[in-house]
């Protein structure tokens, strides 16, 4: 923890290179919350989901976020990319797709895991393993969650858009 403080000091004066607090959040929350958010997801909804695969994710993730927030602070190279590339948000989505790409390609290594394993991962907090009705809940939501988020990317795209004018 005191590492990080230490790093949030060091950069916090390069947030009034943006244009504002919210300009830097939503920039820095897009490029970095892929790799968790596929991570978590695939976790929920896959029997096959691995540390391995959720390390390889994460790693790659957090560099391609990395390399997509220097990108997007560098002008000149923005100027010569499609629209599409140079918002933050955009790049965010394509994260995610290459994120998702990495635990299919994770877990593909890793045997099926056991109903033991299974059952464990399926436990709750209070040691109570998930009925078939609550597995159903949580999964019915997150796939409604997904969707809407496909949605609102693709209505805010450029093709999405499109469709408005």
């Amino acid at each position: 923890m005191v590492g990080i403080l230490i790093l949030c000091a060091i950069l916090a004066p390069g947030i009034k290179s943006f244009q504002g607090v919210f300009g830097y959040l939503v920039r820095i929350w897009s490029l970095l919350a892929p790799p968790v958010f596929v991570c978590v997801v695939y976790g929920i909804f896959s029997k096959r989901a691995t540390s391995r695969g959720a390390v390889a994710t994460l790693s790659v993730g957090c560099t391609l976020g990395a390399v997509a927030f220097w990108y997007l602070g560098r002008p000149d190279l923005l100027e010569s990319m499609p629209v599409y590339l140079r918002s933050p948000l955009n790049l965010g989505f394509l994260i995610t797709v290459a994120c998702g790409t990495v635990m299919w390609f994770g877990r593909a290594k890793d045997p099926v895991p056991s109903a033991q394993e299974v059952a464990r991962r399926e436990t709750r907090h209070d040691g109570e393993v998930m009925s078939p009705g609550e597995r159903l809940i949580y999964r019915t939501g997150l796939t409604l969650l997904i969707v809407v988020l496909i949605g609102v990317t693709f209505v805010f795209s450029p093709w999405g858009l499109a469709l408005f004018q």
